[in-house]
């Protein structure tokens, strides 16, 4: 193994750096845009419901950082078929680090949202005369979407574990 094929190994490795440093800026520039602080500052209310469920801008930020390095590197790898093991090692690390970290959120989506129409059947509602609102319908479909989501991801990862596996067999 010659100095060449170290600098090339190091330049490669160098370039993955600098693409999850992208994929994990968009986020954070979105976040920017949408609150107009960073997000380490105040504590955010996502507004679910009737339901005040407050959070620290951190836990909102990093499962979208993960998810934005995990498109960002699918799609990048498809074009090379998913045959080289350094950004699939990243790509299936950012799809395991999504899911666990959306996990603690979707729970407390799941609960908000149950808790919500709990409320609602029983007229427990701030406001019950009130009349159709699409916000409300659209956080009831929360924990649905991230059931699909969730299984989007996780049939994603196993498509690139086979592309990779078919990869290094020929």
């Amino acid at each position: 193994m010659g100095l060449a094929s170290i600098g090339s190994r190091s330049k490669f490795i160098i370039d993955q750096i600098i693409w999850m440093v992208v994929a994990g800026a968009i986020p954070i520039i979105i976040y920017r845009v949408i609150y107009g602080n960073w997000f380490l500052g105040k504590p955010v209310d996502p507004h679910l419901n009737d339901i005040k469920h407050i959070t620290e801008p951190v836990m909102l930020v990093i499962p979208f950082i993960v998810l934005s390095i995990f498109c960002v590197f699918f799609i990048k790898e498809k074009r090379k078929l998913f045959s080289r093991e350094i950004p699939n090692v990243i790509l299936l690390l950012a799809g395991i680090s999504f899911l666990v970290s959306v996990f603690p959120f979707s729970v407390s989506v799941e609960f908000g949202t149950s808790q919500a129409n709990l409320n609602k059947t029983i007229g427990w509602s701030k406001d019950s005369n009130s009349s159709f609102d699409l916000s409300e319908e659209i956080t009831m479909l929360l924990p649905v979407l991230m059931v699909l989501l969730y299984l989007l991801v996780i049939i994603l990862m196993l498509y690139v574990a086979f592309k990779w596996g078919r990869a290094k067999s020929k």
